[in-house]
């Protein structure tokens, strides 16, 4: 009985999971793999809006990182994509959305798939303000489980379609022995800035993607109960990253650390149960 309750502390020891938040930042990519977004057609997109032909013009402080990139899907155009690939639970997309910019489509149209599903739209119709709307969360779900997945954002409208990606961020639950490393696949008011609202007529969403414009210090951890894809139309992006793996015992410490503490856990709850017994 004594060895069945060790054995019993030992596995709850080292079966406790540990959330991670990471981002997906449009230039540099995923913060800890560095695997970076696709953006097809690659010539179409330009970073920062750094184009002859590009009308927006956004604040680089309010932005993620400083960067974002610029496309759209022309009048009569092919649509125009950017693909994301993670490891974990939770995904949540964040855009600038913009109104009215001269001479300039603003509207924005997407459609997204989830490892090769489709699975939600958004629509953003521009007012007649000149304020773009910076940490606009088009696109969130959780209750994945964990391991790779795939997010395709994909622009939707003949008449014209504006992308301004700024960056992704998704929720990793890595357990004891589970590889960081993310693996590429194949395959409802909404709030702007600051709480200001944005009427019901100019945004819209269905299905599994979401809106929810938040500032850029903002942060918050998905929760991982759910086991099956559940939506989060309000649930705020992560646009925090994790600090930086290292080896002290602060949290973002590597997984080889967490597993010797977790180690050390199981040793002195075997070592009580010896001292009872």
């Amino acid at each position: 009985m004594h060895l069945f309750l060790c054995a019993f502390f030992v596995q709850v020891a080292l079966s406790t999971s540990t959330l991670v938040n990471r981002t997906i930042d449009d230039t540099k990519g995923d913060s800890v793999s560095g695997l970076l977004p696709i953006y097809s057609p690659p010539a179409q997109f330009s970073p920062n809006s750094n184009c002859p032909t590009c009308k927006v013009r956004l604040d680089p402080a309010r932005v993620f990182d400083g960067t974002w990139h610029d496309s759209s899907q022309l009048r009569d155009g092919p649509p125009v994509s950017v693909a994301l690939s993670f490891n974990g639970t939770a995904i949540y997309i964040v855009c600038v959305l913009a109104n009215t910019v001269k001479d300039a489509v603003t509207s924005s149209d997407f459609v997204f798939t989830l490892d090769g599903s489709r699975n939600g739209s958004f629509t953003h119709k521009p007012t007649s303000s000149p304020d773009y709307i910076y940490g606009a969360n088009v696109f969130s779900v959780n209750g994945l489980e964990q391991g790779p997945h795939e997010v395709v954002l994909t622009t939707d409208n003949s008449t014209g379609s504006l992308l301004l990606f700024d960056y992704a961020s998704y929720t990793s639950d890595e357990r004891i022995g589970a590889p960081p490393a993310i693996s590429p696949v194949t395959g409802t008011t909404a709030s702007g800035l600051n709480g200001t609202a944005i009427p019901h007529s100019h945004s819209t969403i269905s299905g599994a993607a979401s809106f929810n414009a938040v500032p850029i210090s903002s942060f918050a951890i998905a929760s991982p109960t759910p086991r099956s894809p559940s939506i989060s139309p309000l649930a705020p992006p992560l646009p925090t990253p994790s600090p930086p793996e290292s080896s002290s015992g602060a949290p973002g410490s590597s997984v080889p650390n967490r597993t010797l503490s977790r180690i050390l856990h199981a040793t002195l709850i075997f070592v009580l149960v010896i001292a009872i017994w």
